[in-house]
């Protein structure tokens, strides 16, 4: 079974985003690609819109509760943010990106796919398709 909502995995660069975009072509998935939760905080949303602009397609800048940082991501371009912060703030912050054809929302725009160590994508992709396994990452404790 396919699920209605596109899959959401989170990519690191440029040659993760293309292997785990061919993998889900190959497979007939629909897929979103994201940055990780809150990377932004190390990379900057500057690096996820310059990845988004050399693959063509638009990422999902997934910025947690850093609301500077999602600013920042919708001053670069960005079309797709999520911000899980203070609903108010997200609310003014989706109004400042529907200016320039963007969103905000406040959790990712599909069913997220977590890779299982040593998986490879293309696998975690048709498992987490298939409704099999756990679809969230393990807790701290345990």
């Amino acid at each position: 079974m396919t699920p209605t909502a596109p899959l959401v995995l989170a990519v690191t660069d440029i040659e993760e985003a293309r292997a785990a975009s061919r993998a889900a072509r190959e497979l007939g998935l629909s897929l979103r690609l994201a940055s990780p939760r809150g990377a932004v905080r190390q990379t900057g949303a500057a690096y996820y819109r310059a990845l988004s602009r050399k693959l063509g397609e638009e990422l999902v800048i997934d910025c947690d509760d850093a609301a500077g940082l999602a600013l920042e991501a919708i001053r670069l371009g960005a079309r797709d943010v999520v911000f899980r912060g203070e609903a108010s703030i997200r609310r003014r912050l989706d109004a400042m990106a529907r200016t320039g054809g963007g969103r905000v929302r406040s959790r990712l725009p599909g069913t997220p796919v977590h890779p299982r160590p040593g998986e490879p994508l293309a696998a975690a992709l048709a498992r987490v398709a298939a409704g099999r396994g756990d679809l969230s990452l393990p807790s701290a404790s345990g």
